[in-house]
């Protein structure tokens, strides 16, 4: 039997978010909130997620992970939900 065991290889590590939301307090759309596994509350006042400025074509965000791996997937959340008329 195998068994492999998922880590978070991005929690506590650098990361870079383009045009980062400027209408909100910074600590809201930081780009390390993405990576601190929290998936319960999906909206960008809630400090789990990020948010792109208005009126930008792209929207660019990555991690250091320090080393080279093998990545097999990668699952990104996307907006659940609207709240106060902001959302990630």
């Amino acid at each position: 039997m195998l068994s492999f065991l998922i880590d978070n290889l991005a929690l506590n590590k650098t990361t870079f978010q383009q045009h980062p939301y400027k209408g909100l307090s910074q600590d809201l759309v930081d780009a390390n909130n993405v990576i601190g596994g929290l998936k319960s509350y999906l909206s960008v006042l809630d400090g789990q997620c990020t948010h792109s400025d208005n009126l930008q074509t792209t929207a660019t965000w990555w991690v250091n992970l320090t080393y080279i791996v093998n990545i097999h997937h990668i699952t990104i959340y996307y907006m659940t939900g609207v709240k106060f008329g902001y959302a990630c």
